[in-house]
């Protein structure tokens, strides 16, 4: 049977639209052959199949794309790669290794000064799909990326230089202030900025210096449901992760989850900072005032944060000082602060018990980890810390409420982590070579915990070197509020011990007064 012209023109129209791939040969800021073009032309081919936007534009580079008016939202399933660009390479190194090799050739660039500008932003599709951007400096604008989809969909950020040039040291322009860096707002689906690959690690500089830089390198302001993974990138510094490139907070989480609207909130993590491989570390330092912040904004809160294996106030080799906390603010300078307004309901964990999930959180101005509720007893939620190499801060490894808090008979206080009543440690014994046993009580009743409650001891270095754990003790809800002993390894060198405690929710204590255990031992009437 033969088709009529008619009847064949209907199947064509038909057909779903094709993946294309739509190459930018220009600086310009519009026409053929320009970036905003090819965002218009992968919008129009719709969502069915995964374009490219690819660059070929003559010339060595840098390549500076500075739009005069705000870039068109990227709508389709689309990956735009600006190492498709001739002389452009990723990054090869690990975060062992240290900072970033790669080569940029293509910047965009808000260097007009456009108000309230962003550089891209990737808007709600009409079907699921995965949206990658990598390969580009993103410089300059009032938000260099912002994810503001409400519809299904998930987006790949990786391999880019967020609030540098192609060279990560500075912006191309002076830009404007108070730049940030990615902003996540509404999101339904998940996001992965960064990743455990040399390739995927980003860089997210801030503008540094103080004046008007309120910036966040990092902002997850609303996630609706899905998850946001941070992973591999330095946050806060150049590319070789020896100085400070400065944000005012690296990384913000102030909603996931609303409180209100129905569905409950999925189960699982939502935002993952960090991870236990090597390769899933971030660096987070430089910052003005917090490496990590977390607080709820209006009916969200903030719930299912992993903060875990990452450097937070160190340069990138772990060892030199790069400090979080700058700046002297009205905010409170912390390595990690917890903010105000955090719901009973709320939890985060950071660090863990699993190898690879301590943080080192160091060298920061402040406290290693505020909780800081400022006296809201509405500000319940549950902070767990695990093992954590805190050491070097200007503040004690852990406070609540801004400042050392006092144990209170019983633990009836309300507040963050239900302000757990830290250990109290005395009479230190040497029963065996290698063993030392210390006497502690934690001093919380079974009415104002959740038993049993975990104890972590650690060997303290007073010289500011990390907490190193060496045992740990559980009580019972029968032996509540009495005096135990726990035996501990010293064959670590053991001179100061330190502990904390943990209820079965995850409501952590401040870390205990340090115990002087050669203090103890140094009349030599105790066992060899």
């Amino acid at each position: 049977m033969r088709l009529s012209p008619l009847l064949l023109c209907g199947f064509l129209t038909a057909l779903p639209a094709q993946a294309a791939i739509f190459t930018v040969t220009s600086t310009a800021d519009s026409g053929p052959g320009s970036l905003r073009q090819a965002i218009l032309d992968s919008n129009a081919n719709g969502n069915s199949e995964l374009d490219t936007i690819s660059f070929n534009i003559p010339g060595a580079g840098p390549h500076v794309i500075a739009p005069t008016t705000a870039l068109p939202g990227i709508r389709s399933s689309v990956t735009i790669d600006g190492y498709t660009q001739p002389g452009a390479t990723p990054n090869t190194r690990t975060p062992a290794q240290g900072g970033l090799d790669t080569q940029l050739r293509i910047v965009v660039s808000g260097q007009n000064g456009l108000s309230g500008s962003v550089g891209l932003v990737f808007e709600n599709q009409t079907a699921s799909g995965t949206r990658t951007l990598r390969g580009l400096a993103i410089a300059g604008f009032e938000t260099q990326v912002r994810w503001d989809a409400n519809l299904p969909g998930d987006l790949i950020i990786e391999g880019n230089f967020i609030g540098t040039d192609a060279g990560g040291v500075a912006p191309p322009a002076a830009g404007l202030a108070g730049r940030s860096g990615i902003f996540v707002f509404g999101s339904l689906g998940n996001m992965r900025i960064g990743g455990p690959t040399p390739a995927q690690r980003n860089l997210i500089a801030g503008p540094g210096g103080t004046t008007g830089n309120s910036g966040v390198g990092i902002d997850v302001s609303q996630l609706l449901g899905g998850s946001v993974t941070i992973q591999g990138n330095l946050i806060g510094t150049d590319p070789s992760g020896t100085s400070a490139r400065a944000h005012a907070i690296g990384v913000r989480v102030t909603g996931v989850s609303p409180t209100l609207s129905p569905p409950p909130p999925p189960p699982g993590t939502a935002v993952q900072i960090g991870g236990t491989d090597v390769n899933a570390r971030n660096l987070i330092s430089g910052n003005l005032v917090n490496g990590i912040a977390l607080g709820n904004f209006g009916s969200f809160l903030v719930d299912r944060v992993v903060v875990e294996g990452n450097w937070i106030g160190t340069d990138a080799s772990g060892l030199l000082p790069l400090p979080n906390g700058t700046s002297v603010t009205s905010q409170s300078p912390a390595g990690i602060v917890r903010l105000q307004n955090f719901p009973g309901s709320s939890r985060a964990r950071i660090g863990g018990s699993a190898p690879g999930a301590a943080n080192r959180i160091a060298f920061n101005i402040g406290p290693g980890i505020l909780l800081s509720c400022n006296g809201n007893s509405g500000d319940g939620g549950t902070v767990e810390m695990g093992d954590n190499q805190i050491f070097g801060n200007s503040g004690i490894p852990v406070d609540n409420t801004d400042r050392p808090r006092a144990n209170d008979p019983g633990d009836p206080d309300v507040g963050t982590n239900r302000v757990q009543n830290f250990p109290e440690l005395f009479a230190a014994t040497r029963p065996a070579p290698g063993v030392i046993d210390v006497g502690f009580r934690v001093d919380t009743a079974v009415a104002n915990a959740t038993y049993p409650l975990r104890v972590d001891f650690y060997s303290a270095d007073p010289a500011g070197g990390p907490l190193v754990r060496i045992g740990t003790a559980s009580i019972a809800a029968a032996d509540a509020q009495t005096n135990r002993t726990v035996s501990l390894n010293s064959s670590v060198g053991v001179g100061f011990i330190t502990a904390i405690a943990t209820d079965a929710n995850g409501n952590s204590s401040e870390y205990s007064d340090v115990l002087d255990v050669n203090r103890i031992f140094d009349d030599g009437f105790e066992s060899p």
